[in-house]
């Protein structure tokens, strides 16, 4: 649905709505990570027992170069 609406809004309104995310990436968007893990550290066993474990507010971020 938002990207056939997108394909047809008026530009004024498309670049209003992306000045209002990226206003509130730090706020409304934000999310938290319990930690960053490269691609690389993703496949090792620790890692895998530690993420895979799926507790409740724990979120990790897979960090392709880093």
């Amino acid at each position: 649905m938002l990207f056939p609406f997108l394909q047809s809004a008026a530009p004024e309104v498309t670049a209003r709505m992306r000045a209002r995310v990226r206003d509130k990436l730090t706020t409304t968007f934000a999310s938290q990570y319990k930690a960053r893990i490269s691609l690389k550290d993703a496949l090792t066993r620790d890692a895998v027992m530690t993420y895979n474990a799926r507790r409740t507010g724990e979120k990790y971020l897979l960090v392709p170069n880093g």
